[in-house]
């Protein structure tokens, strides 16, 4: 967590946490998309894209590896194929 101190505020109200979160592992096979080591370095928790939204296999768990070594939490943007399954029954 990062913890700003807010002008003018003292005693509880003067101190906040912010999770700075940021969406990565959208790199998908030799198309390399942002720059996932160094966004790292700065955030304090991060949605890895999987499903069909973004990213590979090989890319969601080189991500995830990254996030735990730098000790970030994790969440998903998680994608399911419903388009092509809705356009398959119409």
């Amino acid at each position: 967590m990062i913890t700003l101190t807010l002008k003018g505020l003292r005693g509880k109200d003067a101190l906040s946490k912010v999770d700075l979160n940021c969406d990565l592992g959208e790199s998908f096979g030799a198309y390399r998309i942002g720059n996932d080591e160094s966004i790292l370095e700065h955030v304090t928790s991060v949605n890895v894209a999987c499903g069909f939204h973004a990213g590979d296999p090989s890319v969601m768990r080189k991500t995830v590896k990254l996030a735990a070594e730098k000790k970030c939490k994790l969440g998903l943007i998680l994608v399911c194929r419903t388009l092509s399954v809705l356009d398959a029954e119409t």
